[in-house]
């Protein structure tokens, strides 16, 4: 069975899921517009994800930073999260 992906454009959802406690599986960086980032889709990963879009995922601001910060910092120096 083939492992399911949520895929993710929003650099600060992806702050944001970062502070849930999931990982980033991969970063498509194709599109020269936008990077996608990749997590597991899980019933997990998918509450927290309509929690985020529903305005009820609670996350701390200087953590949400702090990874935000931590993901463009790797994406500019072409490097792999």
């Amino acid at each position: 069975m083939e492992k399911q992906l949520l895929k993710i454009s929003d650099l600060n959802m992806a702050s944001a899921l970062l502070c849930e406690g999931l990982d980033i599986i991969g970063i498509d960086d194709r599109d020269s517009r936008r990077f996608f980032f990749f997590f597991d889709r899980t019933p997990n990963s998918e509450e927290i994800v309509k929690k985020y879009w529903n305005g009820l995922l609670r996350v701390d601001p200087k953590m949400m930073g702090s990874y935000r910060r931590e993901i463009l910092t790797r994406i500019n120096q072409g490097g792999n999260l």
